[in-house]
């Protein structure tokens, strides 16, 4: 992105707004290692790599009551044995944190190392723990996604107010490190009802639907307009950049993944 004035992309949903909130965000991917054994005639030999999985697991859920209104954790348990009658020597789960801004994302994602650690040094296993890399919070140019607006509205569009999102909802995009590095805009588009939520069945059947084939033209056409705007005014592109400069962005690499093995003693 050296170089480039602007960046702008259009997100389906079910509603348009200019600019809408986005959290920054990280996974984790745990591996709990503990020993194989027999459930029945050698449980002593054991140590119960799912017993540490799910220690960590019902700790983050009592984390929440903790936490901000925008920071969130959402955890799974991919594995956890591979017979009922054996127990598990290798147990695995993923576990997304997301928070408001990326100062206290770092922060969360300490917390949530530190419970996972804990779990395994409870268990008696060892812990593997890899983030995959930061989603950052989105900074919103509100000049770009003014202009962005005005040309939605001339063809034809029918804008929400951006303050009926609430940021206690967001999700999260790669595009909030794009945000840091250059001006940048994210509007979303409407292509279904609103009351259908993103990541479900009934948005997948709304993503092949003739509304969603006329909004993919019409956010093209808009973004479009908007790249014709930044060549011809000027002062448009002088606007945004001080927007920009003033912003507070990210001044630390958490999109960096951490990667690393915490040793926890065998008992």
């Amino acid at each position: 992105f050296d170089g480039a004035d602007a960046a702008i992309m259009v997100h389906p949903e079910m509603g348009e707004v200019e600019y809408v909130p986005f959290l920054a965000a990280d996974s984790i991917d745990v591996v709990m290692i503990g020993r194989e054994a027999h459930a029945s005639s050698s449980p002593w030999d054991g140590i119960n790599a799912l017993d540490a999985i799910v220690s960590g697991y019902v700790a983050l859920q009592m984390m929440r009551a903790t936490l901000h209104s925008d920071e969130k954790l959402h955890v799974i348990i991919t594995e956890g044995g591979v017979a009922d009658n054996i127990i598990p020597a290798r147990a695995v789960a993923r576990c997304r944190v997301r928070a408001g801004t990326a100062s206290r994302l770092s922060e969360l994602m300490e917390r949530v190392e530190v419970i996972w650690r804990g779990a395994a040094t409870q268990a008696g296993c060892q812990v593997e723990l890899a983030w995959r890399g930061s989603y950052l919070d989105m900074i919103n140019n509100r000049a770009l996604a003014a202009a962005y607006r005005a040309n939605g509205e001339a063809m034809g569009r029918s804008f929400y107010p951006p303050e009926i999102v609430p940021r206690e909802v967001a999700g999260s995009t790669d595009m909030g490190n794009v945000s840091h590095v250059v001006p940048a805009a994210h509007p979303v588009i409407e292509i279904c009802p609103i009351g259908v939520a993103c990541h479900t069945a009934e948005f997948a059947d709304w993503a092949r639907s003739a509304k969603a084939d006329d909004a993919i033209a019409a956010g093209a056409a808009t973004i479009a307009m908007t790249a014709v705007d930044l060549w011809t005014r000027p002062e448009l592109v002088a606007a945004i950049r001080a927007e920009f400069d003033a912003a507070d962005r990210a001044d630390f690499d958490v999109a960096a993944p951490t990667n690393f093995r915490v040793e926890s003693p065998t008992i």
